[in-house]
């Protein structure tokens, strides 16, 4: 078996896969059939030797509509490599997505997803005998994390890379697009490759132009725009300080050529970073989409995970690695908010 390759060994038929090992990569993995319908499938991925008990079971949830392998196949390379270090992990299709059924019934998204990750967990625990879980989110993967946070106590973690998808119009994304485009204009000022860009033709003209109309006030009916985006940032930003004020360990990784960060900015106003509390870590990683598609920046982010999850759950030593409900390392002088708090 190769390392690029999403193993999914079995059947429906089967409530689950036997292991297969990969010798010498450091990982088996075997299908987890999920849910009492058996709808959902993904893959359990754990180390060759014992699993570290006192970590959480890192859960790896859809981007999108993108099958469970993630976007440049990241969730089959970071938990592959986590397995390496002790740590049991899942990815998982939604309903309707990749390998799983869609839904019989009508209920909205937002409220499948938990139902389905509830659902992972169970399956999950039901196998191993591990409960305590990390969610881990690209996109709009990044919202459903953090509501997990909220919905189930067996959430001890959440990984959000690029969170996006606050604002369901196209208002809001226009807005947000607007801004956040503005500003690398901005920072481009002083760049000579950018002007030379500018001077030879090779910029987006249309762009640029479509920005700056947005900036000074000629895009949009105004009143009919402050309607829509007032209702977002309301909608949007208590579900955020909610999440926060929890103090769960956190870590979001965003890139810079994407307009994640202007979300939050637009929906938690400026300075909203000092006022997280220090179990939330922020790492922006330059130059970066929204999908992480160089290889560079791909490492990156798949270092930075690495790095923080090994922090907030270092190794146990075997004697100590009886007790699953172990609670992870944060730092001494960790709150649950910042100088103002959320």
């Amino acid at each position: 078996m190769s390392p690029g390759t999403d193993v999914l060994k079995g059947a429906r038929s089967a409530t689950a896969g036997e292991a297969n090992p990969a010798s010498g990569l450091g990982y088996r993995e075997e299908a987890l059939v999920i849910g009492p319908r058996g709808a959902l499938l993904g893959v359990l991925t754990r180390p060759n030797g014992p699993a570290d008990p006192s970590r959480p079971v890192v859960i790896a949830v859809n981007a999108g509509l993108v099958h469970r392998v993630g976007p440049q196949r990241m969730h089959v390379t970071l938990l592959r490599r986590l397995a390496s270090q002790g740590f049991t992990s899942l990815r998982f299709d939604f309903s309707g997505i990749g390998d799983s059924l869609p839904r019989a019934d009508l209920l909205p998204y937002t409220l499948s997803t938990l139902e389905e990750l509830r659902e992972a967990m169970d399956a999950v625990t039901e196998r191993t005998g591990l409960a305590r879980f990390c969610v881990a989110g690209l996109s709009s993967g990044a919202l459903v994390a953090m509501a997990s946070a909220s919905a189930d106590t067996r959430v001890a973690c959440v990984c959000m890379l690029n969170p996006h998808g606050f604002g369901a119009s196209s208002v809001w994304g226009e807005h947000v697009e607007a801004i956040h485009t503005h500003r690398v204009y901005l920072s481009n000022l002083a760049s000579l490759a950018s002007w030379r860009k500018l001077l030879t033709g090779r910029t987006d003209y249309r762009r640029l132009l479509r920005t700056l109309r947005y900036r000074f006030g000629l895009g949009l009916a105004q009143d009919a725009a402050a309607t829509e985006l007032a209702a977002t940032v309301q909608g949007a930003r208590p579900q955020l300080m909610a999440f926060f004020q929890r103090g769960l360990p956190t870590l979001m990784v965003f890139s810079q050529r994407d307009r994640s960060l202007q979300n939050l900015e637009e929906i938690l106003g400026p300075g909203w970073r000092r006022r997280l509390g220090t179990q939330v870590k922020l790492i922006e990683i330059p130059e970066a989409n929204h999908t992480f598609a160089s290889p560079r920046h791909l490492q990156q982010a798949l270092q930075a995970i690495e790095g923080w999850l090994a922090q907030c759950w270092p190794a146990q030593p075997a004697a100590r690695q009886s007790s699953v409900a172990a609670q992870p390392m944060r730092p001494s002088n960790a709150t649950s908010g910042g100088p103002d708090g959320f």
